[in-house]
């Protein structure tokens, strides 16, 4: 059994109303409507039948609401998406078994109620959040009112990367070409998130924090001892900030990256798999066949390749995933 745990999906009925909330968001609907699937609920119902009818915990997509034109309207940007996606999943819960809310992190005080509204109210499990908001890090305290409602309704948080066009690769240049900013961005900006979290100590704050990372944890699987340079090397960083000293002050799972973690999708060739399962342990990661209009439906089924003992293929298909959710799939 496999479940996708990080399946995008944003319902018609949340497309047409931001669209008359800001006009911008027709671009997002421009980009959704090119897949079906993506939007259509019957549409999804066809092409996740045609890889074995595998159950998706299913969340929003691009754009992050921190671009709402103002802190206001991506609170109430919020909401339209999160009542669409918990409609959707209390009206198929065989199909989709959870859903994962969205915030607009710019609105700290909108955050912190609509982490109460979908945890009690919506009955979500948790929320998206991207690797940055508006340009601040997650770490960032203005946004720990947020995680301390978080950490309070002990919600799950998945971890989307965010970074556009405009992250240039050279100063010389305009903006980034070849798409680079997401092919080699994105893992790159969830890797630099993933990073930053452990190293400021969220998760000795947040005992017991629950974070997926998507597209295997970026970077680290290949780089995660190059990870420990911020603390172990002679960078010592500013005059106003020693990272050895600061890493001598870190104690339970903020002191080693990889234990803070989880990782989802090992689809990416046995090479990144192999890595990924050294570095992060069965335990802590899992596959999901993929729904993307880019991705070829049938390579779900051949990312089983490197997993051919039952336990391993058993924790890795839904058995991790039914342990950080805290539910249960079969």
């Amino acid at each position: 059994m496999l479940i996708d745990m990080f399946a995008h999906f944003v319902p018609d009925q949340a497309l047409d109303n931001l669209v008359k909330l800001n006009s911008r968001c027709s671009e997002l609907q421009d980009g959704v409507l090119m897949a079906d699937s993506l939007h259509d609920v019957d549409a999804r119902f066809r092409q996740m039948d045609e890889i074995g009818g595998f159950p998706h915990v299913i969340m929003s997509s691009n754009p992050p609401l921190e671009e709402m034109d103002s802190p206001e309207q991506g609170a109430e940007a919020a909401r339209i998406v999160n009542d669409a996606l918990a409609e959707t999943q209390h009206a198929h819960p065989d199909r989709f078994p959870a859903f994962a809310g969205s915030l607009a992190l710019h609105n700290v005080e909108a955050s912190v109620d609509e982490v109460h509204r979908l945890m009690r109210d919506l009955g979500a499990k948790g929320v998206q959040l991207n690797t940055n908001a508006t340009g601040l890090a997650l770490d960032d305290p203005r946004f720990a009112p947020v995680f301390d409602a978080l950490h309070e309704e002990d919600a799950t948080i998945w971890m989307h990367p965010q970074r556009t066009h405009l992250t240039k690769d050279y100063e010389g240049e305009e903006f980034a070409r070849y798409a680079t900013w997401a092919s080699m961005g994105w893992p790159c900006a969830t890797t630099v998130a993933m990073i930053r979290m452990a190293a400021t100590g969220m998760f000795d704050r947040y005992p017991g924090m629950r974070v997926i990372t998507h597209h295997l944890g970026g970077m680290i699987p290949f780089f995660a001892e190059r990870a420990a340079i911020g603390f172990t090397h002679a960078y010592k960083g500013t005059p106003d900030e020693n990272h050895m000293e600061e890493r001598k002050k870190l104690k339970g799972p903020s002191a080693i990256i990889c234990t803070c973690f989880t990782a989802i999708r090992p689809s990416a060739g046995c090479n990144r798999r192999c890595a990924a399962a050294s570095n992060f342990s069965a335990p802590r990661m899992w596959s999901s066949p993929r729904i993307h209009p880019s991705a070829n439906p049938w390579n779900a089924p051949r990312c089983w390749t490197g997993w051919n003992w039952t336990p391993t293929r058993a924790n890795i298909g839904y058995r991790n995933a039914e342990k950080i959710l805290k539910m249960k799939f079969a």
